[in-house]
Order: C-alpha cells, then sequence, then structure tokens
C-alpha cells in the first residue's frame, strides 16, 4: 500500500453537504453582528439610558449623537440640535460631504443670527477658495464645556498669511500688513518686526523720556531741579509724595507716575482746570490698554498755565487755540480793570447790551484802561506762547507754516493754531496687547530706552520706545534653554490667535462692542433661548 494519498482518497475526508450546516465560526458571527445591530439601534434611540422614562426619548438620542459637550457659552441649547445644525446639511463647507448635498449658508447663517461676523478684509479675492470658509470651518464645537470657540489653530491663519500673494487678495491690492508669515518667533522670514518698532513717532508733542525719570526731574544743562515742595495743590502734594526723596524732596518719576490702566484708581481724579473736572478714562476700563496721558490729570502738576507773576491763581485753560486764548485774556483783564474802575461803566446800558453814546470818540480814562488792559494782555500771551509754558511742548501752524514760536507783531492770532499731538492711542494697530497681564513684569524689561541709566537711553520724541519681537519671545516660544543669563526662555503661549484676531479686520481698532458685530435683528428671551430668531415670542 501506497504511503502517500491520491487526491481521490483526500476528497472522501471532505463532506460534500458542507455548505448545507453552519459551521461554529459562521453562526457565532452571525449572532455577534445581530447583537451589534440591536445595540447600535437601542444605543441611537436613547432607549438604552432609561426605557421607563419616554417622555426624555428625544434628548436622550439628541445626546448620544453628539461629539462632545458644547462649550460653556453654547450651553444653553446642549439638546437643541437644530439652534445650530440643518438636517442632513454639513455645519463646515470644507466637509468632503458639502460637495454633493450642499454648501454651509444655512448653517452659516445660524451663527450670525448672534454673531455678525464681519468679513476679515473687503480685499479678500473672492474667487479665493481659502477664504470662502464656514463659520465652522474654524470655530469647532462640542469639544467640552472649558473649550475656546476663538482660540483657533495656526492653520487656520497661515492657509492664506504664509502667502497673502498667491492668489488671497484682490488683483492689484497691496495688503497693510506682512505678506508672510509662518509662525510666530525672531526669525523674520518666518514672522516680521513689529511695525511700531521700526517707524519713527508721528506725534507732535515735544517730549522727552529721559529728561522726565532722571532725579529732580533737572534739565540738561544742570538746572533746576523739581522738588515736593513745588505741587501747587494739596491734592498733588498727596499724589506724588512717594515719589520725593525722603532728605532732599527732590522728585524721581516712573512709568506709572503718568501711566495708569484704570480711570478710578488712587491718583487718578480728574483734574480740576477753571472749575470743569474732566474725567482722565472710562469707568471700570478693561485694563489692557494704558489710559491716555492728559494734561489735565498728570502734566498739569508741574505744567500750569499762569501767565501772571502778580495773580499766580490766574491759569488759562488748556485745549484752546491762541485766538481764544487772546479773547480770554482780554475778558479777564477788562474785567479785573473795570472792578477797579467802576466809573467806566456808567456808560454802559446792561439791558441793551450797548453804550449809551454810541460813535462817541473814546474818553481820555477809557484809553487809558484799553491801553492797561492791551499791555497785561501782551505781557501775559508773551508768557502763555513762550518756550517755557505752550511752546515747551506744542508746535503752532498757520497758512501752511510751521513754527515753535508766535509772532505777536503779527496780531493775527486767529489764523494761529495749535498743531494736533497726533499722538496714536493704540499703537499695535492689527495686533492686540494686554498690559494687565503682564503687569507683574518690570516695565523696563520691554521699555529699556525710556530709562535714563539706559545705555541707549532716548532724548528724543521721535523714538518709539516698544519692544522688538526679540523680548517677546523669550516669554512666548516652546520651553527651552537659553544663554547663562536667561536659562529658562519661553513656555507661554504663541500661537496666532494670542495677538491677533479675524473679523472685522478693516476697522482693527474697533472692539466687541462694535456695531459691525451686531446681529441684523433683535431677538426676544424666548427665540434668544430656543435658538430661533422666528420663533414666536
Amino acid at each position: 500500500m501506497s504511503r502517500f494519498e491520491s487526491s481521490k482518497q483526500r476528497t472522501v475526508r471532505i463532506p460534500l453537504d458542507y455548505y448545507k450546516r453552519l459551521d461554529r465560526l459562521t453562526r457565532w458571527g452571525l449572532i455577534l453582528s445581530g447583537v451589534a445591530v440591536v445595540a447600535a439601534i437601542w444605543w441611537a434611540s436613547g432607549l438604552g439610558w432609561d426605557v421607563r422614562n419616554w417622555s426624555r426619548w428625544s434628548e436622550r438620542s439628541r445626546s448620544l449623537a453628539t461629539h462632545g459637550a458644547v462649550t460653556r457659552v453654547h450651553a444653553s441649547w446642549d439638546n437643541q440640535c437644530e439652534a445650530c445644525h440643518v438636517p442632513f446639511t454639513p455645519i463646515g463647507q470644507n466637509k468632503w460631504t458639502a460637495s454633493f448635498v450642499g454648501g454651509s449658508a444655512q448653517s452659516d447663517a445660524k451663527c450670525q443670527s448672534c454673531h455678525a461676523g464681519p468679513r476679515h478684509h473687503a480685499d479678500q479675492n473672492p474667487e479665493d477658495k481659502d477664504a470662502l470658509i464656514a463659520c465652522a470651518g474654524c470655530h469647532h464645537d462640542h469639544r467640552g464645556r472649558d473649550a475656546s470657540l476663538v482660540r483657533i489653530a495656526d492653520h487656520h491663519c497661515t492657509q492664506c498669511h504664509s502667502d497673502l500673494t498667491a492668489g488671497h487678495v484682490k488683483p492689484g491690492y497691496t495688503p497693510e500688513v506682512a505678506v508672510k508669515v509662518t509662525r510666530f518667533d525672531a526669525d523674520p522670514e518666518h514672522h516680521p518686526e513689529f511695525r511700531a518698532s521700526r517707524e519713527r513717532d508721528p506725534g507732535r508733542l515735544k517730549f522727552n523720556h529721559a529728561r522726565h525719570m532722571i532725579k529732580g526731574i533737572a534739565s540738561p544743562d544742570g538746572g533746576s531741579v523739581w522738588t515736593h515742595d513745588q505741587f501747587a495743590t494739596p491734592a498733588d502734594k498727596k499724589r506724588y509724595q512717594n515719589y520725593a526723596d525722603a532728605v532732599s524732596k527732590e522728585i524721581t518719576l516712573d512709568c506709572a507716575a503718568c501711566h495708569r490702566l484704570d480711570a478710578e484708581e488712587p491718583g487718578t481724579a480728574p483734574a480740576i482746570s477753571h472749575g470743569s473736572p474732566e474725567r482722565p478714562g472710562p469707568v471700570r476700563a478693561a485694563g489692557r490698554l494704558y489710559l491716555p496721558v492728559t494734561f489735565e490729570n498728570t502734566c498739569r502738576a508741574c505744567h500750569t498755565l499762569d501767565f501772571d507773576p502778580a495773580s499766580p491763581d490766574l491759569v488759562m485753560d488748556h485745549r484752546i487755540q491762541p485766538g481764544a486764548v487772546h479773547k480770554a485774556l482780554w475778558r479777564i483783564y477788562a474785567e479785573e480793570y473795570v472792578t477797579r474802575n467802576p466809573a467806566l461803566l456808567d456808560r454802559y446800558d446792561p439791558a441793551m447790551k450797548t453804550w449809551k453814546v454810541p460813535g462817541r470818540v473814546e474818553s481820555d480814562e477809557e484809553k487809558k484802561a484799553r491801553v492797561a488792559v492791551e499791555r497785561k494782555v501782551r505781557n501775559a500771551e508773551k508768557i502763555l506762547f513762550g518756550a517755557k509754558k505752550c511752546g515747551e511742548c506744542h508746535e503752532y501752524e498757520s497758512q501752511g507754516q510751521i513754527f515753535t514760536q508766535i509772532n505777536l507783531d503779527d496780531g493775527n492770532l486767529e489764523e494761529v493754531k495749535v498743531r494736533s499731538v497726533n499722538i496714536p492711542e493704540v499703537w499695535f494697530i492689527h495686533s492686540e496687547f494686554d498690559h494687565s497681564a503682564h503687569r507683574a513684569v518690570d516695565c523696563k524689561q520691554c521699555h529699556e530706552r525710556a530709562y535714563p541709566d539706559a545705555a541707549n537711553s532716548s532724548t528724543s520724541s521721535q523714538d518709539v520706545l516698544l519692544p522688538s519681537i526679540k523680548i517677546c519671545t523669550e516669554c512666548h516660544a516652546p520651553r527651552g534653554r537659553g544663554s547663562a543669563a536667561r536659562t529658562v526662555v519661553g513656555g507661554a503661549s504663541f500661537d496666532c490667535t494670542e495677538c491677533h484676531r479675524y473679523h472685522n479686520g478693516d476697522a482693527p481698532l474697533q472692539g466687541l462692542g462694535a456695531s459691525a458685530n451686531n446681529p441684523e435683528s433683535a431677538m426676544t428671551i424666548r427665540q434668544f433661548l430656543l435658538g430661533n430668531p422666528s420663533a414666536p415670542q
């Protein structure tokens, strides 16, 4: 007998009707598949949670179909999918299903019923597919209660801003911002240097930080110093008492002496100018930006606009033009002269507001009064328009000419104007910086040139004393090791949304309260909670 089986002998071992019966593997496969289908239907319908509470069937099923909890600001619509979603319509235009079931216009409209979402820039190329992004293309919800809808990944920004010239803007348009940005670091190939730190100060105010921060605020030629005793009002003496040297009483200012984040802070009470209070800033300011430095609230303490050594309490109003100053001086000195010589009023009829004998040639006494008043007015104008008052900080202009001193012999002060100081209230126009978040860091770390002891201390009012991008990247960068002087660097956020915003880019100085962010129509509370602006009121 052969030791090897033939093929015919081998086939005898195989049952010819095997296909009529299910083997164990196939049988268990069918059983488990059936269980999986039933379980899926059970889970999707919500019946698997609470079969005894049928009234909550819809709510249960909806919560099971979601990817996760919505963010806290959308928690009111946790179980109202229709507040944001349209059935069988992708919420994101960049989803693959959008190509055959329609775009996201309906879902975008639901977002915009609460959020206007103005365009980034009007000069975007309308044919650029990367710019035609649905709301949900960048703002991803269902990532948990604490997830941010505005803290988006950098690739949403760099898909256009890595090269704006690659068809992302209208032909012929030159963007105001850098055309190539790939990430935030000190490499100019990735992110440019801040524009503000590269330019000259457009302001026209003659102001020297180094001069104002040295001890005694002394003049460069070694002139007189400013002491605590020279402050005129008790309020100013109290405000600057901590800046006075214990022995010499010389004043040494710091940044906080002028730059404040909150208008209601002690020491920022509205200054008084001829009895008219002026608030230094908004009540309960957000603290992101420093309040504008005003003459009334800061400069006036040292630079008083007095103009008469014989009457030091006489102070001229600020923010008025030379022509108005001339009229104000005439009114002050004429009133003073008439008060001392009341007989001059005998020829004036208060009821008719005119002289009793019109056209009459002025008497010697009247001429004497006019000459006396004119002399006092001229002396006061020499002081006010001189180099130690208005001219110390301001420039003048008339008929296209710019000058630093007014020629009083010209006799036409109405045409002379004080030039606008033109100081930007916000330096980083296309980005945001929160000073209150950085208050733990010494001002000198970022604004070193403002200090008189710095190696490159600024002595020109045209210098912009803002930090370079290298200063920012010491913190806002991946955490790592630096030089021996700074052993640890980085660790703070450095993504695009840390400093930049997207919507309403054509008006970068407008905030969240801008009308461009308002929805088309307001809703009732009921409509708002239903997430449906068309619901019955």
